[in-house]
């Protein structure tokens, strides 16, 4: 078993460079970013954050070169609703009261020690999330099927590409990971909403990634299992739950592609 996820990622690895080194498409369907001037002075920091070349105008030349589009998507950073990405329009919703948000869940939970880590820490959520509503984009864009929610595929192609090809990209998903775990604590009670609701719980979100983070770097990630974040029997399983979910991705991007 150990010997075929050996063979099988190193083979979704092998795809996933030959997508990357690619040419891009000779066309203008990509993700172009918006920006509503008319935010409140309160939420002009979090804009400024974005701003920065290692905010937005990264994430999204990453995505450029990482994800074809079968049309132009819109990003709105600003937009009243969101995140999410509205398949009528080809948009993608992004408030900024989202980024305060994570800014304020991860300063109450004392998890961060300096502004400049709490910086970090929100635009790692933000390209986790932007990479999560690509991937609704581009499952519209290409009618690709979905065997399962539409919302955990969408997760897995942000894990994936994050821990794939993204420098650090395993810290990042883990801070995206952490989100969804803060998310979970504020939750007293679930009602019925929460289980009829298209997204997994939040905190199934969080166990899910932590395992596709342990599943791409077991070696590096031991204290997941060591803490109990993980037993020894699921983090077995999550080797082979990453190989096949980033072999299939890559090979969806691949097709797409082409």
């Amino acid at each position: 078993m150990k010997l075929h996820l050996r063979c099988k990622w190193n083979a979704a690895a092998m795809l996933l460079a030959a997508i990357l080194s690619a040419p891009l498409l000779a066309n203008d369907n990509r993700l172009i970013a918006e920006y509503d001037r008319h935010i409140g002075p309160e939420l002009a920091p979090y804009v400024a954050l974005l701003e920065r070349e290692d905010g937005i105008p990264s994430i999204i030349g990453f995505i450029n070169e990482s994800i074809p589009f079968n049309a132009p998507v819109i990003l709105k950073i600003g937009a009243e609703d969101g995140p999410l990405f509205d398949p009528q329009t080809n948009e993608i919703w992004m408030p900024v009261e989202f980024l305060a948000e994570i800014d304020r869940r991860f300063t109450s939970a004392n998890v961060v020690e300096t502004q400049e880590e709490l910086d970090d820490v929100v635009l790692d959520v933000v390209m986790h999330t932007l990479l999560h509503e690509v991937a609704h984009a581009i499952i519209a864009q290409f009618s690709i099927p979905t065997l399962g929610k539409e919302e955990d595929a969408a997760d897995n192609l942000a894990n994936v590409l994050l821990l794939e090809y993204v420098e650090s990209g395993n810290y990042i998903t883990l801070n995206a990971a952490e989100m969804f775990a803060l998310e979970d604590e504020a939750v007293d009670t679930y009602e019925s909403a929460d289980f009829w609701d298209e997204h997994s719980l939040d905190i199934q979100r969080y166990y899910t990634t932590i395992c596709h983070v342990y599943g791409a770097y077991p070696d590096e990630h031991a204290e997941l299992v060591d803490e109990e974040k993980l037993s020894a029997e699921r983090a077995e399983t999550c080797l082979e739950e990453y190989a096949t979910i980033s072999y299939d991705w890559l090979r969806v991007l691949e097709q797409i592609s082409n």
